[in-house]
C-alpha cells in the first residue's frame, strides 16, 4: 500500500497505474478476445471457432443449387440425390456434403450454409434454390413421346393407371408425365422421354400397337423427333370405324 501510495505522488504515477492491473494477469483465466470462451492454449488470444469465423468471412464461398424435387447443381451439372429417401432436410444436405468432400469434417450447417474442415482448408459452402433442368421442362410441358389409348372406357382407364405406375417406377430424370388429355376418341399422355416407347408398347403385345415419329427440331446439328404409340383395344374396330367417317 505503501509502494502505491509514493508512486501515486511521482511523476509515473499515471503510467504505473495503467499496468497494475496487469500485474494479476498470471491469476486469471485466459479468455478469447471475441467471444470471451476460456483459452485451452495459453498461447492463443481467440478460440478455435472464432478463428474459422475470420476465416470463413474471408474465404470464397462454393455453390450449391438446390431444387424442390431435390436433384441438385454442384458445378455445370443437375444430379440425383445420393439418397432416395430423407428423415430431414439438412440428413439429406450432409448426403450432398459427404459425397463430394469425403475428407473434411462438417463444422456447421444450416439450411443456408455449411463450413467444411480439413487439415489443410476450410470451406464454405452455401445453399441456394433454384429450379432443375428435370422441373423446368415440367413446367413447360416438355414431352418427347405421346401415348395414344383407343378402345373402351374400361381398357382406357386400365391402361391409364397401368402406365402411370410403370413412369413411376423408373428411374430415369425425364421419367415424368407432362400433361394427360382426356377426348372422345380415348386418352393422350405426354411423356418426358420418347426412350420410354418400347418398353410401354412391350406391355400391351396382346394389343394393335403402331409407332410414328414426326419432326421435332434440330439440336446440335440433329434431327430431333418426337415419337407417338398408339395403344388400340384388341377387337376395337369401332375406333377405326369412326376414324374413317
Amino acid at each position: 500500500m505503501n509502494v502505491i501510495y509514493i508512486l501515486k505522488n511521482s511523476k509515473v504515477s499515471l503510467e504505473l497505474n495503467f499496468l497494475i492491473p496487469f500485474l494479476f494477469i498470471r491469476n486469471m483465466k485466459r479468455v478469447c478476445i471475441i467471444c470471451g470462451k476460456e483459452l485451452k492454449n495459453k498461447e492463443d488470444v481467440i478460440c478455435e471457432t472464432c478463428k474459422i469465423k475470420s476465416v470463413v468471412r474471408k474465404s470464397k464461398k462454393e455453390s450449391i443449387i438446390v431444387c424442390k424435387c431435390l436433384r441438385y447443381k454442384k458445378g455445370n451439372t443437375w444430379m440425383d440425390p445420393p439418397l432416395r429417401y430423407y428423415s430431414s432436410y439438412p440428413e439429406y444436405l450432409r448426403s450432398i456434403l459427404n459425397r463430394h468432400f469425403p475428407s473434411h469434417n462438417i463444422m456447421e450447417i444450416s439450411e443456408k450454409e455449411a463450413i467444411l474442415k480439413n487439415e489443410d482448408e476450410i470451406k464454405v459452402i452455401e445453399f441456394l434454390g433454384g429450379t432443375c433442368d428435370v422441373c423446368s421442362r415440367i413446367h413447360g410441358g416438355y414431352y418427347e413421346g405421346k401415348i395414344q389409348l383407343r378402345g373402351t372406357k374400361s381398357f382406357i382407364e386400365e391402361a391409364e393407371n397401368k402406365i402411370i405406375q410403370m413412369i413411376e417406377r423408373i428411374k430415369h430424370p425425364l421419367a415424368f408425365i407432362s400433361k394427360i388429355n382426356y377426348l372422345k376418341e380415348g386418352t393422350d399422355i405426354y411423356i418426358g422421354t420418347k426412350t420410354l416407347i418400347n418398353k410401354i408398347k412391350k406391355a400391351f403385345t396382346h394389343h394393335e400397337t403402331k409407332v410414328s415419329k414426326e419432326l421435332y427440331g434440330v439440336k446440335d446439328g440433329k434431327k430431333v423427333y418426337r415419337v407417338t404409340l398408339l395403344i388400340r383395344e384388341k377387337g376395337d374396330t369401332h375406333g377405326k370405324k369412326r376414324k374413317t367417317k
